[in-house]
């Protein structure tokens, strides 16, 4: 049984360009803030889909960014990940088990939302690029000013 769903948009060569220009960690924070902008409508869509009996699951679905070695992005979660927590249930729930048919609310979120998430991503990191530029500079003109 698959404990994750995994989602990769590789950007084009012009992207990656672009956030080579920029220190790791400010490349880091860049793409954490366009998947985080991205990934708001999967969350509202799994938060709809999601069964309701007690309303614990529905508070217990959010938006999270990961940093793991030298991949980092954002995930959707279940509490603090999958069978683990008081909403551990939510896997369950999604995937299934012997005994209870699974009853999806993520995957068929990010299905509804696939074409977005894919259209969407590459202008924000484009602004995303842009307003941290616009920041440097900023910092760079008062520095020297100083």
């Amino acid at each position: 049984m698959a404990d994750a769903m995994k989602f990769k948009i590789l950007g084009d060569k012009e992207l990656q360009r672009g956030l080579k220009q920029f220190e790791d960690k400010v490349a880091k924070k860049i793409v954490r803030r366009a998947t985080k902008k991205v990934a708001q409508p999967v969350h509202q869509a799994a938060v709809q889909l999601a069964p309701k009996k007690t309303g614990m699951l529905k508070g217990a679905i959010s938006i999270r960014a990961f940093k793991k070695k030298d991949k980092f992005g954002t995930k959707i979660t279940i509490g603090k990940r999958l069978f683990v927590g008081d909403q551990f249930y939510g896997a369950f729930v999604e995937l299934g088990t012997k005994k209870m048919a699974a009853q999806p609310f993520l995957r068929p979120a990010l299905e509804k939302n696939r074409g977005r998430v894919r259209e969407t991503l590459k202008g924000i990191l484009k602004r995303e690029m842009e307003i941290e530029a616009r920041r440097i500079a900023k910092r760079k003109a008062k520095a020297a000013r100083a």
